[in-house]
């Protein structure tokens, strides 16, 4: 039993020596160095220390304020690019940390070179160089401009170049460190002071030419090229050589320019137009005595300075012009009208050809008749003989009535009287033919248009014609049979036997006719029925 309590003593002693042993916590961290300045891309190791140095759990985090500028991987910081940053080293809730400056990269100028090697300036003129740095990422591209010569051209620090007096220079570029350059050969040329012409004014006609001759100062002027122009191209133009051609009548003026516009010289160009010709709207005319009219004279060109003309004519007997072209004949003959410029030296004819006029005219009837419908030809006859123009004009007075074409064909239209008329072609002579149209017969009718007679016994028949008017009222009677019945010319019919026949009556023209059916009886007496008369089948 003692050696049972002993047993489970000894088991509670050695329970209480297996203890853990306290935790010891971090009071500091403490990062070397405290600051640290690197170059792009370059690395550098941190020592980071805990404190205490028994402390439990020694484990350290890294980490930077800003990877962009520099990262950390165990505490060795890479350099990436330009700026600050902050690393911190934790442990145990406690932090140390390192201020970190990362500065650039520093790259040498390797060369430089210009856009221009050689330029060619006039005075007063001005470019800008341009310089090229290699490599394109140098850390100082920074560039210093100067001119050995500043009086013949100088440059400012932007590398632009101003020419200022003709002569020769060099500009060069130089880099901050002075180690490398680049030359631009500068040569400077007189600018054009000014700008003359051998002629100031000149007078020309159409169609001429002449060259100008433009003189540039001073002699030894950069660029001597002129542009040439004319104020006004229709009346004289003028091409790139100074040529100058005269085009129209009219003032213009004729300019040189230098190439840069800044000097002119001017030339009064006065084109006068002369008559290059003359021509008459008509090269010959026939007129008859007495008639008139006028020419018209063209002179070429339109803008001639003078067109002042004269005329005259080779007979003025037969036919006579005013000094306004306006010809006149007098008498049957010929002649030539001339126009005159004024300087004599151009001409144009007309030749005149002066006939007889129409002295009278007449027909070859002064009065007709005519039925309605009928036609006939008047004819006119016109003296003298050789008169210039035979054409009349055929007129009626009423067309209703007759009417006449421009053959002088009358044709009668209805009863009436009118006057058919020829006349001339100047209207000057008439003649005329008095027109009386009668009324043609329409109709014929015949009263009674049936009779009965007993042999022996007489009855006069009517024959009415129309129109009342009508121009012939004569008839013709007679008898289909006169053994039966007769008829005299007064329309007085006479029985002679029985029997039956037809008693007609016809215009004087045979166009119209009427009948009358006739009847004979043998028994009755012997008396005259008179006109009309006569007895029905019931009076017996």
């Amino acid at each position: 039993m003692k050696k049972l309590i002993l047993w489970a003593a000894a088991l509670v002693f050695l329970s209480a020596c297996k203890q853990e042993p306290p935790v010891v916590s971090v009071t500091a961290v403490t990062v070397k160095p405290a600051t640290l300045t690197l170059t792009e891309g370059d690395s550098q190791r941190l020592q980071a220390t805990v404190s205490p140095a028994d402390a439990t759990d020694k484990t350290i985090t890294w980490s930077s304020s800003n990877t962009q500028v520099v990262t950390v991987t165990d505490g060795t910081v890479k350099a990436i690019k330009p700026g600050s940053a902050t690393i911190s080293a934790s442990s145990g809730g406690k932090k140390g940390t390192c201020q970190v400056t990362v500065q650039a990269k520093i790259v040498n100028v390797s060369g430089i070179a210009l856009d221009v090697t050689e330029k060619q300036l006039e005075e007063g003129e001005s470019f800008t160089l341009k310089a090229t740095i290699t490599p394109d990422n140098a850390s100082d591209k920074t560039v210093t401009w100067s001119s050995q010569n500043a009086e013949i051209a100088e440059v400012d620090q932007n590398g632009k170049v101003t020419a200022k007096k003709a002569g020769q220079t060099t500009i060069t570029a130089t880099t901050k460190d002075g180690a490398k350059t680049a030359s631009c050969a500068i040569t400077v040329i007189a600018r054009v002071a000014s700008i003359a012409l051998d002629v100031t004014e000149k007078q020309l006609e159409e169609g001429e030419s002449f060259t100008l001759t433009a003189t540039i100062t001073p002699d030894n002027a950069s660029d001597k090229t002129v542009t040439w122009s004319s104020q006004n191209a229709d009346i004289a133009e003028v091409d790139q050589n100074g040529k100058v051609t005269a085009k129209k009548a009219g003032q213009t003026t004729v300019t040189a320019t230098t190439k840069d516009g800044t000097k002119t010289a001017s030339c009064a160009i006065t084109v006068i137009a002369r008559v290059a010709s003359i021509a008459l709207d008509a090269t010959e005319k026939q007129l008859e005595e007495g008639e008139s009219f006028t020419l018209t004279a063209t002179i070429t060109p339109d803008n001639a300075s003078d067109k002042t003309v004269t005329w005259s004519s080779q007979n003025a007997d037969i036919a006579e012009v005013d000094q306004n072209g306006k010809v006149t004949a007098k008498k049957a003959g010929q002649t030539t009208v001339t126009v005159t410029t004024n300087d004599g030296a151009k001409t144009a004819s007309c030749t005149i050809t002066v006939i007889a006029r129409v002295a009278s005219i007449a027909l070859d009837a002064t009065e007709k008749q005519l039925e309605e419908g009928e036609s006939f030809t008047l004819k006119a006859t016109i003296k003298p003989n050789n008169a210039s123009d035979k054409t009349v004009t055929w007129t009626s007075q009423n067309a209703e009535i007759a009417e006449v074409d421009q053959n002088g064909k009358v044709t009668a239209k209805k009863a009436g009287q009118t006057t058919v008329t020829v006349t001339t072609n100047d209207g000057a002579k008439t003649a005329s033919c008095v027109i009386t149209v009668i009324a043609r017969v329409a109709s014929i009718a015949v009263t009674p248009v049936e009779l009965t007679l007993y042999i022996g016994q007489s009855s006069n028949l009517t024959a009415t014609i129309t129109p009342d008017n009508a121009s012939d009222k004569t008839v013709v009677w007679s008898s289909q049979n006169a053994e039966i019945a007769e008829v005299d010319q007064n329309g007085k019919v006479t029985a002679k036997k029985t029997g039956q026949t037809t008693i007609t009556v016809t215009t004087n023209d045979g166009a119209k006719t009427a009948s009358c059916a006739v009847t004979v009886r043998a028994d009755g007496g012997t008396e005259d029925f008179g006109d009309g008369g006569g007895y029905g089948e019931g009076d017996f």
